[in-house]
């Protein structure tokens, strides 16, 4: 009778599973499209960056092909690198590795797909929003210092001429201006041009001038100086004898600016500074040109004597 312990056969080395088992698919072609949807993803981020950075300047074009730049890398990520990532994980793959192990790898590598499908889906998304934006023309009204009955004319005229426009009525702390606009603003279609939204008392005054193209409004001091600091063309409507009528003659007369002295003008008045080509692209530039963002340190110079 044989001994069954010396007739047993060569003892074989314990099975370490493959790495293969853990990771069934092939790393270097799969990482390579990975890294190639990442870098897309940043060039994207990238040339929305400088979108906005077109946008601040004023150059409506310049703001356009990064936008569209951005859009076209983020959906071309989105359409070829996503969906073959996704591929590479079907369904039988990862319930086999279910039956065997769940690796921290293989978490890892699931996760990043989906992050990389969101990120792509919401680039393309906030993308749209820009090329939107930027094809629209954005228009803040300061309309707290016309009183009830005024800043309503003005913002019904507006509505009604169907301007391509996005407007940003403020009208401070005047709860029952606010409440008037909201109500008018309400009973219109939702996808009616212009699109209009009200705005109490904001402290953030300052990035809704660096977000519109143009300002309706009286040209008081610090107003103006702001604005001009943004980079926003005028239209001036019924400024008060004295400064604000001295302010609306310097803004017209360095072409940063027009003056409405008829509220049923307005919409008129908006309508030709659209619609002409490079006019309200001039508008901007002239302001700029007018623009003295360190005005603030120049006067405290002055003050002590610097």
């Amino acid at each position: 009778m044989s001994d069954p312990v010396t007739s047993a056969g060569p003892a074989q080395a314990p099975h370490i599973p493959s790495r293969d088992r853990f990771l069934p698919f092939a790393m270097s072609d799969l990482w390579i499209r990975f890294l190639l949807a990442i870098v897309g993803l940043v060039l994207a981020f990238g040339a929305a960056l400088f979108s906005t950075v077109a946008r601040e300047a004023g150059s409506l074009w310049g703001t356009l092909v990064f936008s569209s730049v951005a859009l076209a890398l983020a959906t071309i990520v989105g359409l070829t690198t996503v969906p073959y990532l996704a591929r590479r994980v079907a369904g039988g793959r990862v319930r086999d590795a279910f039956d065997y192990d769940v690796t921290r790898v293989g978490i890892v590598y699931v996760l990043t797909v989906l992050l990389i499908g969101v990120a792509a889906l919401n680039t393309g998304n906030n993308l749209l929003y820009v090329i939107v934006a930027a094809m629209l023309a954005a228009i803040l009204v300061s309309a707290g210092g016309f009183g009830a009955v005024n800043a309503r004319r003005m913002l019904e005229s507006l509505m009604k001429a169907g301007l391509s426009a996005q407007i940003v009525a403020v009208c401070g702390k005047n709860a029952a201006l606010v409440a008037s606009l909201e109500k008018l603003v309400a009973r219109r279609s939702a996808e009616a041009l212009p699109a209009v939204k009200v705005v109490g008392f904001t402290t953030e005054m300052d990035e809704f001038m660096a977000a519109a193209d143009l300002m309706i409004g009286k040209p008081g001091g610090l107003t103006t100086s702001e604005s001009l600091i943004k980079g926003l063309g005028w239209v001036v409507a019924n400024p008060i004898p004295g400064q604000e009528e001295k302010n609306a003659i310097y803004l017209l007369e360095n072409g940063a600016g027009v003056w409405c002295d008829n509220l049923y003008t307005l919409a008129y008045k908006v309508r030709s500074i659209l619609e002409e080509p490079g006019r309200l692209e001039t508008m901007r530039k002239n302001a700029l040109r007018l623009a003295r963002p360190d005005a603030g340190e120049q006067i405290a110079r002055f003050a002590t004597g610097m």
